[in-house]
């Protein structure tokens, strides 16, 4: 078995040390030295001598094979990943802020400065990122960045208490949920981001892949190219002759158009309800170029599970499973992307990753207000599943 997985792993280009005689080499020697007729009984002082520096090489061959593994980016960590990563343009993502539309209220007029604060119902500090003059219809709409960095929940009508005194300035609440921040990205999502930016080149869609996965916010995004010669409808989405369609979550406009441009190919058109005018770098003559902003769709979660005692800190903890499940943020688990379809099966082997000690009997969804159900989701191209805390149910089964 041993040697089986010792092969597996040098197979796969991991460089395992193998340990398996190094006791014996230890043995020998000292019996080299000490005489063939030596008591090499671990209850020795001998013995113990040998037991000793069998596990200092064993362990100096852990570390030399460690360090000799930090050479393959898909076995590295840390910043030698971040070396790696950086020979071919790739860096890791820092965390960023989670970011909220808010329609802030008061008498007309007032001049709101930028770095004005609010906050949520707990208690997170969100800071006005644009200086706002209260209109004559006493509203105005201003965009504020949550202090922290990290993924900092702030859903719709949350955002509720004026924390900076202002004179005119009464109220502020935001309409939609915020667009979460996202934490520093580990290394899992950057060896994954690392394979998707290593196409550097024009017109294949893994260049367009590659360009998106490095514009800074984006969270999730969908790419399919309509080479026909006639429309085409593909999950939910018309798709003109010779287009590219893309729908992406987070980013700035202008940086995914930029994106878009860089990477499709000469006299390709683009399938989209969101527009950008873009500046060739080189010819100075404008292009047009359309994506798409995927719409939310509720998903409601009914879990049932079971547990050996205690209910209170365990729900916390499926919930909060679920929601990093959502958002990419369990090791090995993509979480719920544009245009992806929303899996029952997904869900539960998220809780059961994040959850040690509990068994999940069944997870059921269904989209918003619809009958539940242990069927698939299925989601259109230019679609997201969201899960809401609210939305989630969980039930104890004893």
């Amino acid at each position: 078995m041993a040697d089986s997985l010792y092969q597996y792993l040098t197979e796969k280009g991991l460089i395992v040390p193998d340990t398996s005689d190094i006791k014996q080499q230890v043995e020998e020697e000292f019996k080299d030295a000490l005489g063939n007729d030596l008591n090499l009984d671990a209850s020795t002082p001998q013995g113990r001598l040998i037991e000793a520096e069998t596990l200092g090489r064993i362990e100096t061959l852990r570390i030399n094979a460690a360090i000799a593994n930090c050479f393959n980016p898909n076995s590295s960590f840390g910043i030698f990943l971040d070396a790696l990563s950086a020979l071919t343009g790739c860096y890791r993502k820092n965390s960023t802020q989670t970011v909220v539309i808010a329609k802030l209220g008061g008498v007309p007029g007032t001049e709101i400065p930028a770095g004005s604060e609010a906050s949520n119902s707990n208690d997170d500090i969100f800071v006005l990122i644009n200086d706002v003059v209260i209109g004559e219809d006493g509203e105005c709409d201003g965009i504020f960045a949550s202090k922290d960095f990290g993924s900092i929940p702030c859903s719709a009508g949350d955002l509720s208490v004026v924390r900076t005194t202002v004179i005119g300035w009464e109220t502020v609440t935001n309409p939609l949920d915020g667009i979460l921040g996202a934490e520093k990205e580990s290394d899992y999502d950057l060896k994954r981001r690392r394979l998707n930016t290593l196409y550097n080149g024009r017109s294949f869609l893994g260049d367009v892949k590659s360009k998106l996965a490095n514009v800074e916010n984006i969270q999730s995004f969908c790419i399919y190219h309509n080479y026909r010669s006639r429309n085409q409808t593909y999950k939910g989405v018309t798709l003109k002759p010779h287009s590219l369609y893309v729908c992406a979550y987070g980013g700035a406009d202008e940086d995914i158009a930029m994106a878009l441009y860089m990477t499709n190919s000469a006299g390709c058109d683009y399938s989209g309800d969101t527009t950008v005018m873009v500046t060739d770098p080189w010819t100075e003559q404008e292009y047009e170029v359309a994506f798409d902003r995927p719409n939310e769709v509720e998903i409601d979660v009914k879990v049932y599970v079971k547990v050996d005692s205690g209910t209170g800190n365990v729900k916390e903890a499926i919930n909060a499973a679920i929601l990093d499940y959502q958002y990419g943020n369990i090791e090995n688990v993509d979480g719920l992307q544009v245009g992806q379809e929303v899996s029952p099966f997904e869900i539960s082997s998220a809780i059961n990753i994040a959850v040690p000690g509990v068994f999940v009997n069944k997870v059921m969804i269904a989209k918003h207000g619809k009958s539940l159900s242990s069927d698939v989701i299925n989601i259109n191209l230019n679609e997201i599943a969201r899960i809401k805390n609210e939305n989630i149910t969980i039930r104890f089964n004893s």
